[in-house]
């Protein structure tokens, strides 16, 4: 939310190319994700990201994004 998403946003970007090949974002301690921190997750995700969530909402939000059942890890 807010400035979480700009504070991922700017660190992805000072990623190498290799560290996004094996970056993991962790949602575990996420409680919320608003529209923007769902676009981000998105696009992150569309480059290589992998998302990992635990809680109902946030795995829900995963399942959403890459369009597959149990891809949350």
């Amino acid at each position: 939310m807010g400035p979480w998403v700009e504070e991922l946003n700017g660190y992805w970007h000072k990623l190498t190319e290799s560290q996004r090949e094996n970056a993991v974002i962790d949602l575990s301690g996420v409680t919320f994700i608003d529209a923007m921190g769902k676009m981000l997750l998105d696009r992150l995700w569309q480059q290589g990201a992998r998302l990992r969530a635990t809680g109902c909402l946030t795995r829900c939000i995963v399942e959403e994004i890459t369009g597959k059942r149990g891809e949350a890890e």
